[in-house]
């Protein structure tokens, strides 16, 4: 039997999903609540070591677990808890929000792909797509 506060939560779930993509290109790297000192330290030690690393199209968070001395389930559970996304979903977002700052600076679609850890410009210009609701060509445009 599900309590009301289950159904709460799966109808804000459901709701945030349906919100649309635009909404969630805005917030995707915001926590969901406010960040207790702990938290605050973790997400910079976190975001530290992405900024280091998010340009090899090899680096997974996997690979960063020993240097925040937990397990890779707990990096998991930590980063789903503060930011409602996957690990790999984060370091995805990470790159696409970067990429977007590198299309406002002028640089080409194909050199920010790489430049951000994408292995393909179609991979990057899809997901673009999908977190932004435009393809990288449509959103320089709009910039114009």
């Amino acid at each position: 039997m599900f309590s009301p506060c289950h159904i709460s939560r799966a109808f804000t779930r459901q709701h945030r999903l349906v919100a649309g993509n635009a909404k969630n290109a805005t917030t995707s790297l915001q926590p969901k609540s406010v960040f207790s000192p702990q938290d605050q330290q973790f997400a910079a030690k976190l975001n530290t070591i992405i900024a280091e690393q998010y340009t090899d199209s090899d680096f997974t968070l996997g690979g960063i677990v020993s240097e925040l001395g937990m397990s890779g389930r707990q990096l998991q559970r930590k980063i789903k808890a503060l930011f409602d996304q996957t690990p790999a979903e984060y370091l995805r977002h990470y790159r696409v929000f970067t990429a977007q700052k590198m299309l406002l600076e002028g640089q080409q679609i194909t050199q920010v792909a790489y430049l951000c850890g994408f292995k393909s410009p179609n991979y990057f210009s899809t997901f673009f797509k999908r977190v932004f609701g435009v393809s990288p060509t449509e959103f320089i445009n709009q910039q114009d």
